[in-house]
């Protein structure tokens, strides 16, 4: 009879344990913590790797001439039960001059299979990082995944300052909604060694758009260098001009040293209304696949080798 004891009395220290373990939520809210991080005055701030990954509702950035360091290992995911307004960024970067992010292989990680479905309001602008308004921004070193929208959003709200001197270097963006990268509005940008690909899930499902909205700046010595777009539905990289008007000032976009393959056009440079100026240049770039450029006359794209 001692054996049959025995086994009894661990079966229900088993089902206790179990019991406990399942009753412990999955999903943590780290969002206050890591928000007064963000905050603080000091010039440089870490955010460390966690024992388990940090989870945050959307994060904003609004404070100037600073470096926030994404120690080796770090990764924040956004919290599942949030995210419901369609226009809910992971981080959001608005009116901020001087301001360093350094990932280090440091993952942002969003719930983009969520966000198709009730009662997440249908949208496609969850980015993993929104840059607004702001100055002097390099960003490198990051992993942004699975986000709702694109995976950098550089834009401009009509009527607002134009960003300047946006940096992106060294990042890896996979598997996002709507794009690697778009660009709305730009007065020098650059992208180096960044690889953009599995971007999926709605129209242009492009590695990068550079698309201005009606009434802003426009774009201005935008340079792609040294990049991989690949896998991408949409175009690898994409110009898509048709809210520019002829007095804006001219667009000049430079990609070199770049590859596009395996997308569904290795580049497309269309839809450019008549008097809208500028150049588009690739330069010793591997552009494998279709590529779909229409221009009108005074509006110049070059494909070359230097």
């Amino acid at each position: 009879m001692k054996l049959p004891l025995l086994l009894l009395f661990f079966s229900l220290i088993l089902h206790v344990s179990c019991t406990s373990i399942s009753s412990v939520s999955p999903d943590y809210d780290d969002t206050h913590y890591l928000q007064s991080l963000l905050d603080t005055e000091e010039p440089v701030t870490r955010i460390p790797a966690g024992v388990r990954p940090w989870s945050s509702r959307p994060l904003t950035i609004s404070t100037s001439d600073k470096t926030i360091v994404f120690e080796e290992g770090c990764v924040i995911r956004a919290v599942k039960d949030a995210y419901y307004d369609a226009g809910d960024s992971l981080l959001t970067i608005r009116a901020v001059q001087n301001l360093t992010l350094e990932g280090k292989g440091a993952v942002l990680q969003m719930n983009r299979k969520d966000y198709r479905r009730l009662p997440w309001k249908k949208g496609e602008w969850r980015h993993g990082i929104a840059i607004h308004e702001s100055e002097n921004i390099t960003i490198s070193g990051l992993v942004i995944k699975d986000t709702g929208g694109d995976g950098v959003y550089i834009g401009q709200r009509r009527d607002a300052a134009v960003c300047r001197n946006i940096v992106l270097r060294n990042l890896l963006l996979e598997n996002n909604y709507r794009q690697g990268v778009s660009v709305i509005s730009v007065h020098g940008f650059l992208m180096e060694g960044c690889i953009i690909t599995r971007t999926r899930g709605t129209p242009p499902a492009a590695g990068i758009d550079f698309e201005p909205n009606g009434g802003v700046y426009g774009l201005v010595d935008c340079v792609i260098r040294s990049c991989t777009f690949e896998h991408n539905a949409g175009p690898g990289i994409l110009v898509y001009l048709a809210k520019m008007t002829a007095d804006q000032i001219p667009v000049s976009i430079r990609v070199e040293n770049t590859r596009s393959r395996r997308n569904f056009f290795s580049v497309a440079v269309y839809a450019v209304p008549k008097g809208v100026n500028g150049t588009v240049e690739f330069i010793n770039c591997d552009l494998s696949f279709w590529k779909y450029i229409k221009v009108p006359e005074g509006f110049q794209v070059s494909l070359r080798k230097e």
